[in-house]
């Protein structure tokens, strides 16, 4: 009587009516015979599966409701891996009408109560892992990892969770080499919650990212084979299969094109060209495979006609692709210009110095000596119309010397004033090679510090010799900031038309970056920016479209030891001094380390849209 009276209140909380309420109670108040088991209330199984039923018919007549009742009963009335099921079953009722936390829970008393069954607990930990993967909450990572990691040790051959631990460990700072040796785990006949194909091209990611470009081409040439053996068997991939089919192609030949072997690159892009003419990344590396066996007219008709074929396309879903091809051909352009580009091979030691220097703003002095290349123009006194002219309008980077020098943050940013305005509040700080996937995932290393006392870190930390190589860095927007960078975000060389954001998107997305020697950021990619470094110096590494870096997530002064030596002939690199401006331009891989303490703003303008007049 107790359930009846129970699902009653819960009807008429519900607005249930009276009759539907009596019927569903006494349905449930049906479970005979019953058996005592600890606090739990057993049942028959010739029980368990009639109501089973019930529950699954509710739902299929869109009865969520009754289903949710029946199945939160089962719970009580079960053990093991029966139990374990029902809780399955009930998280996916419960996701149809979006109680993700009630979901959660579920799951998470089911990992909880199967400790000390290995298959069950490995089976459930993998449950709210997949759970928590589809809910990129920040702080979920290091849990899906951890729950991931639990389910292959319950389960070692399972590859279902070897395929996901090691698809997590690819986006974790140094989980590369990790990941890798979970994906070898994988039996590819196995897998049933994800295509095999994903499996081989996240193989090809890893090596790829190790710096073994070789055995990163078989992996992809292996997924390419698996792609028409698919297709030979008569199979027709839905849209989401499709798009990766597509990457395979795309990685291969962008490998090969790193690697000087146009040819191959290009006949593979021939034949994915044909299979997916909608994606814009395989249409994009079939032109640069034209264009590097020198067929540049041929490339050009090839980006013109993909160019008409989009217009027909939402305005929002043209725009990656007109950036990408804009960058791609403004890239080739230069390219072709010989004079050009052996004017940016040369080095440059204009900006080498082996003294101090004060960093102005009472900052400090730089007690690092840096001398070496700087294959990036610095341009004193460029004009507006010549910036715009010569590098937005080629998408070349450039350094603009004094370029914040009638700049409004320029004279309230200095150390003492900051402390005075700032150091009560509490501000946001992460390891720089988290920061490139805070969008994603929130970072793994997210701390709150009062400013103060980062402060006075960053004091402790020019007494180190980058000793610790990836030290914590406050990098992000205003809602993680103290400072407001939106007054800043200006500067009339980007008070442009051509660039595609508003100013509104401008002010949203500016990022304001404080941080000490040895602190930065790690390789990633945008639209057009600029960086104003009010005080401070910072070593730039920049790579153009399409240009290979070695591996992700190392602090920078590790790949500046380790990895700059084996791609330096790809790398524009320079030191940008206090009180000047960096151009990054659209689709340039970069990377920043700072040599001093650092303070300055980072604000994204959007694509040039006049990149795509020259094709």
């Amino acid at each position: 009587m107790h359930l009846i009276g129970s699902l009653l209140i819960v009807c008429m909380a519900l607005d249930t009516t009276s009759d539907s309420c009596e019927k569903d109670a006494e349905s449930i108040n049906n479970y005979e015979p019953e058996v005592k088991d600890g606090s739990s209330t057993l049942i028959s199984q010739e029980r368990v599966q009639r109501r089973l039923s019930n529950a699954r018919a509710a739902s299929k007549q869109g009865d969520q409701m009754k289903s949710l009742k029946i199945l939160r009963s089962l719970i009580t009335a079960t053990k093991g891996s029966q139990r374990l099921d029902i809780r399955f079953e009930l998280a996916n009722e419960l996701s149809k009408i979006g109680d993700m936390v009630a979901v959660r829970q579920v799951l998470e008393e089911g990992v909880d109560e199967t400790k000390g069954h290995p298959d069950d607990h490995g089976h459930a930990c993998y449950g709210l892992a997949k759970l928590l993967m589809g809910n990129k909450t920040k702080g979920n990572r290091v849990l899906v990892i951890r729950l991931l990691k639990d389910a292959v040790a319950s389960l070692p051959s399972y590859s279902n969770a070897q395929h996901w631990l090691g698809h997590q460990l690819m986006r974790t700072p140094g989980g590369i080499h990790e990941a890798l040796q979970h994906l070898q785990k994988v039996q590819l006949g196995e897998l049933t919650d994800s295509h095999p194909i994903d499996t081989v091209m996240l193989r090809g990611q890893a090596y790829e990212r190790l710096g073994d470009l070789n055995e990163a081409v078989v992996h992809f040439k292996n997924a390419i084979d698996m792609f028409q053996m698919y297709l030979q068997k008569g199979h027709r991939p839905e849209q989401k299969i499709t798009y990766r089919f597509a990457l395979c192609h795309f990685q291969f030949s962008r490998l090969k094109i790193i690697l000087g072997e146009y040819n191959e690159a290009l006949q593979v892009a021939s034949i994915a060209k044909q299979y997916f003419p909608e994606v814009y990344q395989v249409m994009d590396i079939y032109g640069l495979c034209l264009a590097k066996l020198g067929r540049l007219q041929e490339a050009k008709t090839h980006y013109k006609n993909f160019l008409a074929t989009i217009k027909s396309w939402p305005k929002d879903m043209r725009k990656m692709p007109e950036r990408v091809v804009g960058s791609t051909w403004a890239w080739i352009s230069f390219l072709s210009n010989k004079d050009t580009f052996e004017k940016q091979e040369k080095q440059d030691k204009s900006g080498c110095t082996t003294n101090e220097i004060d960093l102005g703003g009472n900052w400090g002095r730089s007690h690092v000596s840096q001398c070496g290349t700087c294959n990036i123009d610095r341009r004193p006194g460029l004009t507006k119309e010549e910036f715009l002219r010569e590098y937005a309008d080629r998408n070349i980077p450039v350094i603009i010397p004094n370029g914040l020098k009638d700049w409004q943050a320029s004279g309230v940013w200095d150390r003492d004033n900051f402390l005075s305005e700032f150091g009560n509040q509490t501000v946001t700080i992460r390891h720089g090679t988290d920061v490139s996937y805070e969008q994603e995932w929130g970072g793994m290393s997210v701390k709150k510090i009062q400013l103060s006392e980062y402060l006075a870190n960053i004091s402790e930390e020019e007494k180190s010799s980058c000793i610790n190589q990836d030290p914590l860095y406050l990098f992000g927007t205003k809602r993680e900031s103290p400072v407001q960078p939106n007054h800043a975000a200006y500067h009339t060389y980007f008070e442009d038309n051509r660039f595609s954001w508003e100013n509104s998107e401008r002010e949203e997305a500016a990022l304001f970056f404080l941080g000490p020697q040895c602190s930065g950021v790690t390789f990633h990619e945008h639209t057009n920016a600029w960086n104003g470094l009010v005080y401070g110096r910072k070593k730039w590494y920049l790579l153009p479209p399409y240009a290979h870096y070695g591996p992700i997530n190392l602090p920078l002064e590790d790949w500046k030891n380790n990895w700059y030596p084996k791609f330096k002939t790809n790398v524009f690199q320079c030191t940008q001094e206090s009180g000047e401006i960096l151009y990054v331009p659209s689709n340039w891989m970069h990377s920043t380390l700072n040599l001093a303490p650092s303070i300055g703003i980072a604000v994204e303008i959007g694509y040039n849209q006049q990149l795509l007049q020259g094709i």
